[in-house]
């Protein structure tokens, strides 16, 4: 046991971070208060302040003052872009959507970083870290120094605001009744405005002081967001000075549990298990805008009698075993590597788009369950003789059991606070396979020996020991997995489904049993999910933790939404979207990242004007054109049978 004086300087350190966690978390808790809108693009917007401002003073030699400057009003500037461009358009829609249309953003800076700067590492200094502050035997860093006071005084500056100003009034009106402050003659556009750029100066200055104390890592700030999330949440996104104490307590927790040999490895779990605990917490309550289940309502005109059923099933068949026979003959082994990602990453998007345009659920952790999925495939396989496919049937029903169970407490409600408790989730399941490593051939029941290399693939069978033999194997895994999705959707689960889609109360009040209906899609889901990450188990180079960010998660999210929700065709194209353009991009010497823009830009211009994706566009465009060539095909055949006669 570590004695109270060995973690005095991890308690300093934790001060200082939860600091910076409460003052992001203030800003989260303003923003929503105002706009009813999670942003959860904030730790972007900081990190491309924080850039600038480095590419300002370290490169072009500018003074530091004006870096920080630019860097604050450059925050503000990009925050309050979305606010006054994208937000309006989706004002009246739910909290869910809302948050997505912040994820867009958050991909779209994230990908415009990457391509401007590179991964390479950086550091930005602040004047701050050249004096200290001595209590007694403890010594404060003066950046600390500035993190503490930061998000006392953001907290009570904000709080005297809200209280003693004409717009802080304005702001707690907005935050009862947005439509009847309107009415009252409350300039709500403007008040907004200042919302949104208060919080993007705010997070531009947290940006900077956590480039200063843990170096400029944009992909790390992106995702402290969910640090900063977490504090909000515990504040019930209402409390300021709730908020602030959360924010420090998780700082605080997160650092002493670093030293402790026992927990050092599973410290950075902190944020995530309050944040879980505080939403389960929340959810004994409903609080407005938060828990509506998802509605992005489709706009398919397209046909869905027995013709459109059955040409969909011939499409599919031919494109099946087109690409069975004419793919392996036409691609070199890079490209079926590709075409084998591509598959699994569609039933992947399938579990997810089932979910979202069925049950209307949406899971943020279906790239950890595919890492799962992989995880007891690789154990499985390597401690047991099991035949392939009963590994991945065992992979797929572990995965779902552990769906199951980090579903089942969040689900009798839905909306955003199951999004964001699947997102914790992912990350805590990130964080555990971390610790853990994929199984190797090592002993014991991880499976990992150290002194092998990292990452094994999976032994597959004769039958799927090659490139080409591994994609059709790959292909007929998915088509199968496609139907038990469709068989599903058309049966009762399906009909149970499009009952809780429009709402918990009305389906249980016709008898549906609507928990048992939302595990079972979750479930399937999983299952799906889970059996397909053996698959990705099996390919060559095997898997490592690196390969499953947390980005992933988000961009899944984005590919399934352009792709279309709503049809099983969406699958497909979120599929192709996620591997395949990458790949193509690098081939042709294009930076790879500007496919996160384009998937950004494509979640947004899907939630404000083509909620059924791509797919249900292509449909469309396919009725339109049967429409206006069935007269000129009638006319076609009727001069044929008079040429013949």
């Amino acid at each position: 046991m570590i004695a109270l004086v060995d973690l005095k300087p991890y308690l300093i350190l934790g001060l200082a971070l939860g600091g910076l966690f409460a003052a992001s978390g203030v800003g989260l808790v303003v923003l929503f208060r105002t706009t009813g809108v999670i942003n959860l693009a904030y730790g972007a917007i900081g990190a491309l302040g924080a850039l600038i401002a480095w590419q300002l003073t370290a490169q072009a030699g500018m003074p530091e003052a004006v870096g920080y400057l630019v860097c604050a009003f450059a925050a503000g500037l990009s925050s309050l872009a979305y606010g006054m461009l994208v937000a309006p358009l989706l004002a009246q829609r739910d909290a869910m959507v809302k948050a997505i249309g912040t994820l867009g953003l958050a991909l779209i800076l994230l990908g415009a970083m990457d391509w401007i700067w590179g991964e390479e590492a950086r550091t930005l200094s602040l004047p701050s870290s050249s004096w200290a502050l001595r209590i007694g035997d403890v010594r404060f860093d003066g950046t600390q120094v500035i993190a503490v006071m930061l998000s006392i005084a953001v907290t009570a500056g904000v709080s005297v605001y809200l209280r003693a100003s004409r717009g802080g009034t304005a702001m707690r009106a907005m935050a009862q009744d947005r439509e009847v402050t309107a009415t009252l003659g409350v300039p709500v556009r403007r008040i907004e405005a200042t919302a949104w750029f208060g919080s993007g100066v705010l997070c531009g200055v947290t940006a900077l002081i956590l480039a200063d104390t843990y170096g400029l890592d944009y992909v790390g700030m992106t995702f402290l967001i969910i640090s900063s999330l977490a504090a909000a949440l515990v504040g019930r996104l209402r409390s300021l000075w709730i908020t602030l104490v959360a924010g420090l307590a998780i700082g605080v927790i997160e650092s002493c549990l670093t030293p402790i040999q026992t927990f050092s490895k599973y410290s950075t779990m902190t944020p995530f298990v309050v944040a879980i605990l505080a939403l389960l917490w929340m959810g004994r309550k409903r609080i407005p805008g938060m828990f509506e289940t998802l509605r992005i309502p489709p706009v398919s005109s397209s046909p869905s009698g027995v013709g459109s059923k059955a040409r969909n099933a011939g499409l599919a068949v031919a494109l099946v075993i087109g690409a069975g026979l004419l793919a392996p003959a036409l691609l070199s082994d890079y490209w079926l590597q590709i075409g084998t990602s591509v598959v699994i990453y569609s039933v992947v998007a399938l579990g997810a788009g089932l979910l979202m345009g069925r049950v209307g659920l949406v899971s943020l952790c279906q790239v950890a369950l595919l890492a799962l999925g992989g995880w007891v495939a690789l154990r499985i396989g390597y401690a047991t003789s099991l035949s392939f496919p009963l590994v991945l049937l065992c992979a797929g029903l572990v995965t779902a059991a552990v769906g199951v169970l980090l579903s089942w407490p969040a689900l009798r409600l839905s909306g955003l606070h199951f999004a964001l408790i699947t997102l914790m989730a992912a990350g805590a399941m990130t964080i555990m396979l971390t610790q853990f490593n994929f199984p190797n051939g090592g002993g014991g029941f991880f499976g990992y020996d150290a002194s092998k290399a990292a990452a094994a693939p999976l032994r597959a069978p004769a039958i799927a020991g090659t490139t080409t033999s591994l994609f059709r194997y790959a292909l007929a895994v998915a088509v199968i997995l496609f139907a038990l999705a469709i068989w599903n959707v058309r049966g009762r689960p399906g009909r149970a489904w499009a009952a809780i889609r429009q709402g918990d109360e009305g389906a249980a009040a016709a008898g549906v049993p609507v928990t048992r209906y939302k595990l079972w899609g979750f479930a399937l889901a999983s299952f799906m999910t889970g059996a397909v990450g053996g698959l990705l188990a099996a390919t060559g180079g095997g898997l490592t933790v690196y390969q499953f960010p947390t980005q992933d998660s988000l961009i899944l999210l984005a590919v399934v939404m352009i792709g279309g929700i709503y049809s099983i065709w969406g699958a497909v194209i979120a599929g192709l979207f996620a591997r395949l353009m990458p790949a193509l991009l690098s081939n042709w010497g294009v930076n790879a990242d500007i496919s996160l823009i384009l998937f950004g830009l494509g979640v947004i211009c899907t939630l404000v004007s083509a909620p059924g994706g791509i797919a249900e566009q292509l449909a469309d465009l396919g009725h339109a054109i049967r429409r206006r060539l069935g007269p000129f095909a009638i006319a076609t055949e009727v001069r044929a049978r008079e040429s013949k006669t």
